[in-house]
């Protein structure tokens, strides 16, 4: 979204495509801004929708670009987008972590925390990254909030929270997401 905070969507795409970072982008556009969309559209966005939207045709056209995308990795057997990672399973549809199918319970907060890092697996995420991905980027300097909400991550998901073996830290930088 142009609107996008800290960091616009143009701005956004364009350095993911310099990292040469191969995901399915599509771009939400308010009526007027058709222009900026036929630009990205050539410098390779997947799609764009046009504002207003409704929830049930964003997320079917989400769908269909996670169909359209190369492989079959990290979805389901109905193509539904999933995490998984040692006895864990993310479903990104229905916002749920399960452990050996067992339900395991996550607050907002928690959920998004985890997908953020689950979905960059063994990449650093930095402290600030992760503030602005998932409290919004008022949080963006607060890291209490994030070391709090990873040691309850860790008690709901590691085996030995003291020695962790998804959610490693990377002292004073942030994060890493081992699967």
């Amino acid at each position: 979204d142009a609107q996008m905070q800290p960091m616009d969507g143009y701005r956004l795409f364009f350095e993911m495509r310099q990292r040469r970072l191969q995901v399915p982008f599509m771009l939400m556009t308010a009526h007027g801004a058709i222009d900026h969309a036929v630009d990205l559209l050539r410098a390779g966005a997947c799609h764009y929708l046009t504002k207003p939207f409704g929830v049930a045709e964003l997320l079917a056209r989400v769908r269909a670009l996670l169909r359209r995308a190369p492989g079959k990795d990290g979805k389901d057997d109905q193509g539904e987008p999933v995490i998984t990672f040692g006895d864990y399973r993310i479903d990104c549809i229905a916002r749920t972590l399960t452990r050996n199918g067992e339900p395991i319970k996550l607050s907002q907060i928690e959920y998004r925390l985890l997908l953020a890092m689950a979905g960059n697996p063994d990449r650093v995420l930095t402290h600030r990254q992760l503030l602005v991905q998932v409290w919004g980027g008022q949080a963006a300097d607060n890291n209490e909030y994030l070391r709090v909400y990873v040691g309850h991550l860790r008690q709901k998901i590691e085996a030995n929270p003291a020695q962790p073996r998804h959610i490693q830290t990377e002292i004073g930088v942030g994060y890493r997401f081992q699967p």
